[in-house]
């Protein structure tokens, strides 16, 4: 084909060295349109971009295609910034991002820049690039880098939160404690029937600072262990005789023989008793009551495995795929008590990951459920 004065397009480009064969085998996309309008070269990659056959709109009029080409662009605005607007230009370059909806949703960079010889207007050429991958990391970025902006700050107003509320309900805590001692003097039983009552409260809303505190620490990687030797049975005694008041009301049978002689661990004591009253707590919780409740523990040649068995209300195949979620509590579990923090096994399961263990769940056979801690047996930290 040839422009006006008998110029071929062949050797326009030739001329600037940018021979159509090589635009064509570009990976980017590249348009050519001559000063009269007439669609003079598109490459392959063109037609992969807009599902356009090339050599149905090379040689025909810009205006003749500009329905059909239009109809890919996400809307009309953006052909007419990135096409018409340019092609009336003879002077200036052109940028911009552009949506597509067809043949498939995409992200296109498009460039286009009016081609002189000898000071003469030739036409103009566009060159198209596929950006839809660098647009996907990039809000990916854009996302992520602001959940963690999200999540920082967060984590500072649970801290700053919590610690607000830690002093003064300590001393709400403090005052109760002389009040249910006599020590301010005798009280009323219907008062002392409520004391305990908001006594039992405010312990639960303690626990729950101390959840959040705790999870705090580990997001901001601040939590630490302090290691010793020490009989990991004598610990969960410990945590079953500071619970049997919680079993005997609720009429639940708890059952504790450790083996004797059990090697010491090499454990941070204050955090694994952490996770055991967790763990029986959940037990205690949500077990009926005149329910079952069993510790176990069986050593093996290199870990400690201590079995948490309840008759408790057991656990959907949704929730145990969810059961070490942070804040992550079962319909269930809410229905049958609601004042929990949703943070004690998310923090249970990340206190034994920190001594290198795991700690597990199955089924109880008969209903129920099973948390197994497995601590490995080292003769040293």
């Amino acid at each position: 084909m040839r422009m006006k004065d008998g110029t071929t397009v062949s050797r326009v480009l030739g001329g600037m060295n940018m021979l159509p064969e090589l635009l064509d085998a570009a990976p980017d996309a590249c348009l050519f349109i001559l000063e009269d309008g007439v669609i003079q070269f598109a490459s392959r990659a063109f037609g992969k971009m807009f599902g356009i056959e090339p050599s149905a709109i090379v040689g025909r009029v810009l205006k003749d295609v500009e329905q059909e080409w239009s109809g890919k662009f996400a809307d009309i605005l953006s052909y007419h910034e990135t096409v018409t607007h340019p092609f009336e230009d003879r002077e200036a370059d052109f940028m911009r991002d552009v949506e597509i909806a067809f043949p498939e949703r995409a992200f296109l960079e498009m460039k286009s820049s009016p081609v002189r010889k000898e000071g003469r207007h030739l036409g103009r050429l566009w060159v198209i690039r596929d950006i839809t991958n660098e647009r996907e990391i990039t809000q990916l970025k854009i996302r992520y880098g602001g959940q963690r902006n999200a999540d920082e700050l967060k984590s500072k107003f649970m801290t700053v939160v919590s610690h607000q509320l830690r002093t003064p309900m300590n001393v709400m805590r403090w005052n109760l404690d002389v009040l249910l001692s006599g020590d301010a003097g005798d009280i009323p039983k219907e008062a002392t029937e409520l004391l305990r009552d908001a006594y039992k409260s405010l312990i639960v809303s303690l626990s729950i600072i101390d959840d959040m505190l705790l999870a705090v620490d580990i997001e901001q990687q601040a939590f630490r262990l302090e290691k010793v030797s020490v009989d990991v049975s004598a610990i969960i005694g410990k945590v079953v005789r500071d619970f049997s008041r919680s079993v005997s009301l609720r009429k639940q049978s708890l059952a504790f023989d450790p083996p004797k002689n059990l090697t010491p661990l090499f454990v941070d004591p204050a955090r694994m008793e952490k996770v055991f009253v967790r763990l029986l707590d959940n037990a205690v919780k949500y077990t009926p009551d005149g329910g079952r409740i069993a510790i176990e523990i069986h050593p093996t040649k290199d870990s400690l495995e201590i079995e948490f068995h309840d008759s408790g209300i057991g656990m959907t195949d949704a929730d145990r795929a969810r059961l070490f979620e942070r804040f992550y509590r079962s319909k269930r579990a809410i229905e049958m008590n609601p004042n929990a923090s949703g943070l004690g096994l998310f923090i249970a399961k990340f206190i034994v990951a920190a001594h290198e263990g795991q700690l597990r769940y199955r089924p109880a056979d008969g209903g129920g459920s099973v948390f197994t801690v497995l601590l490995p047996r080292r003769a040293s930290p």
